[in-house]
């Protein structure tokens, strides 16, 4: 839990469970969470909360480059 920004309880990932249960437990449905697809107590914090903003996005890719001017013969045969 030291790279929690918070609980389980607040993040937006977290599936309650029905009946008793629920008030402790849920379901973590974060595909990049370590505790994706398990059982969790709601004070849990696996730092994959859904307030977590990446540091380093990734790297910017070049504009898409298209050929305008030649023409695919192949395409009218």
């Amino acid at each position: 839990t030291e790279h929690a920004p918070a609980t389980c309880n607040s993040c937006g990932y977290l599936v309650g469970l029905q009946g008793s249960l629920g008030a402790l437990f849920g379901v973590c449905t974060n595909e990049y969470s370590p505790s994706d697809a398990r059982v969790v107590c709601r004070d849990h914090g696996c730092g994959g909360h859904s307030d977590v903003v990446a540091e380093q996005r990734g790297t910017e890719l070049h504009a898409p480059v298209y050929d305008t001017i030649g023409i695919d013969d192949s395409l009218f045969e």
